[in-house]
């Protein structure tokens, strides 16, 4: 046995696990650990966390030292054989002897430590035992998590390090916890990584911890994390992620926030629970109800990740042109540096034009270097003789602008296209995507797709040419607001964002934008390209979305697949 190894696991790989789980004829039992001490409202939250899991063989084994009684009557109404409770005299033991007894009294064949103040995702233990099943390690590990603080409307993805309280791990390579009262969990996930093996997934999404003023750490030690975090949220972004966490965690968070519920479902396993519908949060889009029965819904569809043996052979040609981007060249290619699709199927093509900066020079000195890690490299150049003083997004500049961009990418694609399978489009200053971004879009299995572009410093929507008309847009006075013969209305003006449209794994849309943009080879080659001129009143991407419906094929967003840009 391999020891102290961590290693990753795709989510088409996570994908193919969790089916299987799914179809086990006895699947592991799997005990969440949880201490509590009069903590009825926190612990409740979480007990009902742990109910709404997907994963079926499970229990909960609550260790209570508390004086109040309310937890445990409340659950002795829920009636759950699932649920073991232990009372215990308040006898001022350490987190760590209890969380001990916990153990002790767990059944399971993997535990998972589940504490009374912070919220799983309904696919944690499935999507982590699946890992588990699929490495074959003795423990899975989050390598971030969000981190919320209600009173002060903030939430972040942390910092990336092995989180202690998201383990999952076989209950026979679990170590003692140490009698100490708190950082108890600390070495037990040393141990475990030093002696095994460990699966390490970046899913943020999966666990949610709480500061709520009364946790084993102070606010200076998660203000720090705060400090440190990858990504943060605030004010706009706040509403729209706290909205997208009461979706997926179907709970009531309002008295935790201390208002109206931010989105319209909420669910719980009690007697006489009702569904809580509220407005959307202030600032932000209309947004569609779950089962709306409007163009949206109608042109929506459920993923269903299970990835066509193909995936993974097909060639990929990735495109970008570029113009004074030196800056941003260097991430860009550790980024594609760190993709998982396989680097052999792989071409690069970069088209550059008007540059002052060297970026010519500068990507001809670094293609040897692609050219030995992708299956091609290859640098054009083709100048239009175009620069503005004026603001990217002055709508005076928009035709000449975007003109010019859409003839940089018709340039690119006649000189670079070859014999490959699909053409993903990616602008050089995208920040962040997953690291299985080809491999997720193309399991859409969409001739034309785009993932849903976010701007990294407040989580808004940033690439507002990918959007849905709203039902009623046809009835709306467009004329307005069209300049130089494209149409330039305000934000969410007739029309939803992918941001809006997350109860939707995969969407019909109307437009695209090209922040990152897949399109199958065939396509092109039939003729589709990127308008230079006004289309139906659009251009370039926009254009290229109605010239498509055109032809006879449809563009697809994927809300919940998101990329990002300074």
């Amino acid at each position: 046995m391999l020891r102290g190894e961590s290693i990753g696991v795709s989510a088409v790989l996570l994908d193919q696990a969790r089916t299987l789980l799914r179809q086990a004829a006895e699947p592991p039992r799997i005990s969440g650990l949880m201490v509590t001490k009069n903590r009825f409202a926190l612990a409740r939250q979480s007990v009902r966390c742990f109910k709404q899991q997907l994963y079926p063989n499970k229990e909960l084994v609550i260790v209570d030292d508390g004086q109040e009684d309310s937890l445990e009557q409340w659950v002795k109404q829920l009636d759950d054989d699932r649920i073991v409770y232990a009372r215990l005299p308040d006898e001022n033991k350490s987190l760590g002897e209890l969380r001990n007894i916990a153990v002790n009294r767990a059944t399971g064949d993997y535990v998972a430590q589940w504490d009374d103040d912070d919220l799983s995702d309904p696919t944690r233990l499935e999507i982590q035992l699946a890992a588990i099943y699929v490495l074959q390690t003795d423990a899975c590990c989050l390598e971030r998590q969000q981190i919320w603080w209600p009173e002060s409307r903030r939430l972040a993805l942390s910092t990336r390090r092995i989180w202690e309280g998201s383990f999952v791990c076989a209950k026979a390579k679990l170590p003692l916890y140490p009698t100490q009262r708190r950082g108890e969990d600390t070495p037990v996930i040393e141990q475990i990584v030093a002696e095994g093996r460990v699966a390490m997934l970046d899913l943020p999404h999966l666990y949610t911890y709480v500061f709520h003023g009364a946790n084993t750490f102070d606010a200076e030690h998660w203000e720090r994390h705060w400090l440190e975090a990858t990504e943060s949220y605030e004010g706009y972004g706040y509403d729209i992620i706290l909205g997208e966490l009461q979706n997926r965690l179907k709970l009531d968070l309002s008295p935790w926030l201390g208002q109206t519920p931010v989105v319209a479902t909420a669910s719980d396993d009690e007697a006489g629970s009702n569904k809580v519908t509220a407005p959307a949060p202030s600032g932000t889009l209309e947004r569609l109800p779950e089962h709306s029965e409007s163009p949206v819904q109608a042109g929506a569809e459920r993923l269903v990740r299970v990835p066509t043996q193909e995936r993974g052979n097909e060639e990929i040609l990735i495109l970008t042109p570029v113009k004074d981007a030196m800056q941003f060249l260097p991430h860009f290619w550790d980024k594609l540096k760190a993709l998982t699709y396989p680097h052999n199927r792989i071409s690069l093509a970069f088209l550059e034009s008007d540059s002052i900066d060297g970026t010519h020079t500068f990507i001809e000195e670094n293609l040897p270097a692609l050219q030995a890690e992708f299956a091609k490299a290859k640098l054009f150049k083709h100048d239009y003789v175009y620069r503005s003083d004026l603001p990217r997004w002055e709508p005076s500049r928009q035709f000449r602008r975007r003109s010019t961009m859409a003839k940089s990418r018709n340039c690119l694609l006649a000189h670079a296209l070859e014999d490959e399978a699909w053409v993903l489009w990616i602008d050089v200053d995208v920040a962040r995507w997953p690291n299985d971004v080809i491999e997720r879009l193309l399991v859409a299995n969409k001739e034309i797709v785009v993932p849903n572009c976010l701007s990294l410093n407040t989580g808004k929507t940033f690439d507002h040419n990918t959007f849905k008309l709203k039902p009623d847009a046809d009835k709306l006075d467009w004329s307005p607001y069209i300049t130089d013969g494209i149409l330039q209305p305000p934000k969410g003006y007739g029309r939803f964002y992918l941001s809006d449209l997350r109860q939707h794994d995969c969407v019909e849309i109307d437009a695209v934008g090209g922040t990152m943009l897949l399109i199958q080879a065939d396509i092109h080659r039939e003729g589709l390209v990127f308008p230079t001129f006004s289309y139906k009143r659009h251009i370039e991407t926009e254009g290229l979305a109605l010239m498509a419906k055109d032809m006879g094929y449809k563009c697809w967003g994927l809300p919940n697949l998101e990329i990002f840009h300074p």
